[in-house]
């Protein structure tokens, strides 16, 4: 008596999809021989049964292109035979790679899911199935989105003439009512949840053993689009299978492991290594000033503001102020850490740090945390002078 051994399966690859079906139908008999390597090789005979007739000549074929000529290559380690069965006849393994309810059969009328929905409700839910129906039913009166285009093809939308009418109308032409239920016409006549059901069946198809024992978002999607419908469905089963704690309790990591963090390393003496940064479009001061340059001691914390004008913040500018106010008070630092503005990519900035055995160390492109000592001295200073400037402006609100 024959008894299966197993039921292996695996997805084609994006190349292989694209494969004529003569190969795919070739790629499937040299994966299952690879796969059960262990009972056929060495066996004095193994049959093959396919219900693909030009497979059993394939070792008569005269001309073999070089993916048959791989998989051929692997299929002489065993003594084999193909044998063709008609498709009629292959039902064992049809049923197991077909879903009846993803079936396209062009003869089947629109209106036929209607029929095939209570099938499918049956098989997902748990409960009775005219019960689930009449929740549904029930559920289209008070839903925001279903319920007018319910009342609209039962007839008992009044407003015919409103702007409001005329969206509802042409809504509803995307749907179809048949036995008091919708069903949406473009997604193949999948029946419409409400919205105080949907949670109920994302619960069925994502939580429960029968349903889907806590698949990802993408197959928890597939299972309950192939059944029902409602707006902004796959966001709504995002939301749900991101905030449920079983899955982030049990659920491994597929992902490589993040990088260890390489932080700048800690100066030795103070005011070896300083993090300059600017800080622009401010309120015109008295003096005329309406920008800040931000430079920050990683090592004492020590931070310093210098004002200037931003219309003179040239690079030729703004190195005469660092050496005037910075070098000259407190001496030539080993390295500058900055993001990579004009100033300091300019070659006049890369040629007098040059000169001054200055090293540059600029930040990667959209990466301002590698200066993060500036950014937070930066917020630091925006904060007080927010709380000043809105101090000064109302000054009744302090009184």
């Amino acid at each position: 008596m024959e008894r299966p051994l197993g039921y292996p399966s695996r997805k084609l690859h994006s190349v292989e999809t694209r494969y004529p079906v003569y190969d795919r139908e070739l790629l499937a008999i040299s994966a299952n021989l690879e796969h059960w390597a262990c009972y056929v090789h060495g066996r004095h005979h193994t049959t093959i049964y396919t219900d693909h007739a030009a497979l059993q000549h394939i070792l008569g074929q005269n001309k073999l292109s070089s993916h048959q000529w791989h998989h051929l290559d692997k299929l002489q380690q065993h003594d084999y035979s193909i044998k063709y069965i008609p498709g009629a006849a292959n039902v064992v393994a049809d049923a197991l790679s077909r879903i009846a309810y993803m079936r396209q059969d062009e003869s089947v009328p629109v209106n036929a899911p209607a029929a095939l929905g209570l099938l499918n409700v049956i098989e997902l839910r748990i409960s009775a199935s005219e019960e689930w129906l009449n929740d549904v039913w029930e559920g289209y009166i008070h839903d925001v989105i279903f319920g007018p285009v319910l009342e609209y093809l039962q007839g008992n939308y009044s407003k015919a003439d409103s702007k409001k009418a005329h969206r509802i109308r042409e809504r509803a032409k995307s749907y179809l009512l048949q036995d008091g239920l919708l069903y949406h016409k473009p997604s193949g006549g999948k029946l419409c949840i409400p919205q105080y059901l949907q949670a109920d069946v994302i619960r069925e198809a994502h939580d429960t053993i029968l349903g889907g024992a806590h698949v990802g978002v993408d197959k928890t999607s597939a299972t309950v689009k192939s059944r029902h419908h409602w707006p902004k469905m796959t966001d709504l089963i995002e939301d749900w299978i991101v905030g449920y704690d079983v899955c982030h309790r049990v659920m491994h990591r597929n992902a490589r492991p993040y990088g260890l963090l390489q932080a700048l390393s800690i100066p030795l003496e103070r005011d070896d290594r300083v993090n300059i940064g600017f800080i622009t479009n401010l309120p015109v001061s008295e003096e005329g000033y309406e920008a800040v340059v931000t430079i920050i001691d990683p090592l004492t914390k020590r931070a310093q503001w210098i004002p200037v004008r931003e219309a003179e913040l040239t690079a030729e500018s703004f190195a005469t102020v660092f050496i005037a106010v910075y070098v000259c008070s407190r001496g030539r630092p080993v390295s500058i850490v900055s993001d990579r503005d004009t100033r300091f990519t300019s070659t006049f900035w890369q040629l007098l740090c040059k000169q001054l055995g200055i090293t540059l160390r600029m930040t990667t492109a959209y990466h301002p945390q590698t200066d993060g000592q500036a950014e937070k001295a930066n917020t630091t200073l925006e904060t007080f002078l927010k709380a000043y400037i809105a101090q000064m402006t109302s000054p009744n609100q302090w009184s």
